[in-house]
């Protein structure tokens, strides 16, 4: 009889420590699964910008800790991929985001794999690889974008800022919403009333790049230039002068088309009262002394 008792206790014991310990192992599977859960929703963005190009393509991202993450990715012709990471915190208001970079990482991938080749993290202040830092919030129709008034290397080879150049796309009357290097996103809600860019979100400074009303010149000389490329290539390219300079607003990088978009020119060379760039052509007699050429012959979208 007490063989017995002593059987089932020992029973007892056993099947009461099993259910402890499953008890245990599913509380431990329950408590990784819901850091899980918390860790991704903690490394989830709260919004981000973007921008890509064909070999290029770059992102920020934003947390709810007020840390971002710059994700730069350079695609190699052979297949590698370069990515550089920055990270830092950030300040936001409601037209300002201010970004302070405190570490770097770059890493390389071979063959559009997702395996590393090799990872390094420096801190910020150690590298040369720099990124802007301060970013204006700009609405135009559906989007959203950050310009910089900082120099960009990538996108200003002409030493130009991100007004600079939007400015070239808001005198053209396109926006640029499927192009060039800008961080932008959609908005969520969708403006069927299109009202365009307002002029009061760009900074005093740069204004003036920005055209209320487009701008119109004719042609008042060509100089037909042949020049050799690296490869002692040669081409044949048309200097157009027009009748209009610094004196009428014209600044430097300004296009100039005609109506029926025959050819297009981009200042580079300007005076009071001329302004002039090049045309790149293989036959030149359409172009006329006297054509008229125009910032903007449509509405701004």
């Amino acid at each position: 009889m007490t063989e017995r008792i002593m059987k089932n206790l020992n029973a007892i014991i056993l099947i009461s420590g099993t259910i402890i310990l499953l008890s245990s192992c599913i509380h431990k599977r329950n408590s990784k699964e819901i850091q899980k859960k918390t860790n991704l929703e903690q490394n989830k963005s709260i919004f981000n910008y973007s921008f890509k190009s064909i070999n290029y393509s770059k992102k920020i991202d934003f947390f709810k800790d007020n840390k971002f993450i710059v994700t730069e990715n350079i695609f190699r012709v052979n297949g590698d991929r370069t990515t550089k990471k920055y990270f830092g915190s950030y300040q936001k208001d409601e037209n300002n985001i201010i970004l302070t970079p405190k570490e770097l990482e770059i890493a390389h991938y071979k063959l559009n794999s997702d395996f590393k080749e090799k990872s390094n993290r420096f801190p910020y202040k150690q590298v040369s690889s720099k990124i802007n830092t301060k970013y204006y919030i700009i609405k135009w129709n559906d989007y959203e974008y950050l310009l910089s008034d900082q120099f960009n290397s990538l996108a200003s080879y002409d030493e130009k800022n991100d007004f600079q150049h939007f400015a070239s796309f808001f005198n053209s009357g396109i926006e640029p919403s499927e192009g060039d290097y800008y961080f932008k996103r959609k908005n969520k809600k969708k403006n069927n009333t299109k009202p365009g860019l307002n002029i009061d979100q760009i900074p005093k400074q740069w204004r003036t790049y920005f055209l209320n009303e487009p701008i119109s010149a004719k042609i008042i000389k060509t100089e037909k230039r042949v020049e050799k490329s690296k490869y002692q290539n040669e081409f044949t390219f048309l200097r157009i002068y027009l009748n209009k300079g610094a004196n009428d607003g014209i600044k430097k990088g300004f296009a100039f088309s005609t109506k029926y978009d025959d050819f297009q020119i981009k200042i580079d060379s300007i005076t009071p009262n001329a302004s002039s760039g090049n045309f790149r052509v293989i036959e030149d007699d359409f172009i006329k002394i006297g054509t008229e050429m125009r910032t903007r012959w449509s509405k701004i979208l």
